[in-house]
């Protein structure tokens, strides 16, 4: 007996499937209409205040540059460090010894 009530519902899945809707998009059924959820909307741009529209439901920024400079901004005020003389040069900067740092000044005053 369960083998006949399971017939029936094989048939209505058979049915569902023989719809005309598009089938190229994925998994879930209203996959292959997303792109009409897509519509543009207006924003303003959190660096430079100039209004933009754009398709992405959470725009910030007009351009990529406005993104990054941004990012840096904010990253400057969460760390929150000092910037030694040493970093500013760069981390292939090596630091002359004294005896040559000795020289150099001696060089520079003219002795």
């Amino acid at each position: 007996m369960p083998s006949i009530t399971a017939a029936p519902e094989i048939e209505s899945l058979e049915v569902e499937e023989n719809n005309p809707t598009e089938r190229r998009g994925g998994f879930r059924k209203n996959s292959s209409f997303m792109h009409r959820q897509k519509k543009t909307r207006n924003f303003t741009c959190q660096w430079c205040r100039v209004e933009f529209a754009s398709t992405h439901v959470g725009a910030k920024f007009c351009s990529v540059p406005h993104r990054r400079k941004a990012y840096t901004f904010d990253r400057c005020f969460r760390t929150k460090k000092r910037l030694t003389d040493k970093a500013r040069k760069g981390r292939c900067f090596r630091s002359p010894s004294r005896a040559a740092s000795a020289l150099l000044l001696k060089a520079r005053k003219g002795k």
